[in-house]
């Protein structure tokens, strides 16, 4: 069943505009919200996350927004984030989630010039999604105040969004 792109919140279209809107020949849907209606919308694991790390930037969830882009489809498991803090660095967005991370739980690993795309990427493996058997990898980066998540268990999607992202 499509789903009707009008019909989606788009609180921010310049921050949807970052996103990819084609991965793997795949027409993604994008929409954006405030980070807090994201998190009362789902019960992933990363809502945990999200508190915390925004207290190194004074700012709380329903000040930040999100924007995603994702195969709605289901034709490939493909999901992004970019979630933009006014006034943050990217090594300060990065650095910081990866200790909050890192403190609930979660394995992070740094890779440097991830699959030769001259990005600094941080894989985090959220331990529940794992246990569950769902999509449980996240590639962060960050790039001037936006902070960019890909979750996807594909490794030629994810070396697509690395290529095609700033």
């Amino acid at each position: 069943m499509a789903t009707d792109p009008l019909s989606l919140p788009h609180a921010n279209a310049k921050l949807e505009d970052l996103l990819p809107t084609i991965i793997g020949g795949v027409c993604l849907q994008k929409l954006s919200f405030t980070l807090q209606a994201y998190m009362n919308s789902t019960s992933g694991g990363d809502n945990g996350l999200y508190p915390t790390w925004l207290v190194k930037f004074d700012k709380t969830p329903a000040e930040v927004i999100m924007a995603i882009a994702a195969d709605l489809t289901g034709q490939e498991n493909f999901v992004m984030h970019a979630i933009q803090v006014p006034g943050a660095d990217a090594e300060a967005l990065s650095s910081t989630f990866a200790v909050v991370a890192t403190n609930a739980g979660w394995a992070v690993t740094s890779h440097s010039n991830l699959m030769s795309t001259g990005k600094t990427v941080l894989e985090i493996i959220d331990p529940v999604a794992k246990a569950a058997g769902g999509l449980s990898a996240g590639y962060v980066y960050a790039r001037g105040d936006v902070l960019y998540t890909i979750i996807t268990d594909s490794q030629s999607l994810l070396l697509e969004t690395l290529i095609h992202m700033p």
